[in-house]
């Protein structure tokens, strides 16, 4: 993986790359796992396309994004 630097958006990302965005949380759907773990299924926006995340239980960001992340942010 080659650190990046400035501002990025979506279609210029290559999977395994880690870049600064601005991003619309377009939408955000709770899900849970075959083993009963919750899950966020994400999907952020911007001008030159889409991309879907999950957040997982486990993730860093997954208290946050159940809490404080809201569509249309």
């Amino acid at each position: 993986m080659v650190p990046t630097q400035g501002i990025r958006t979506l279609r210029e990302l290559s999977v395994g790359d880690e870049a600064d965005l601005f991003l619309l949380l377009a939408a955000k759907e709770s899900g849970t796992t075959r083993a009963g773990e919750p899950f966020w299924l994400l999907t952020f926006r911007d001008g030159t396309g889409d991309i879907e995340v999950a957040v997982w239980i486990n993730s860093p960001w997954f208290a946050a994004c159940q809490k404080e992340w809201k569509v249309g942010d």
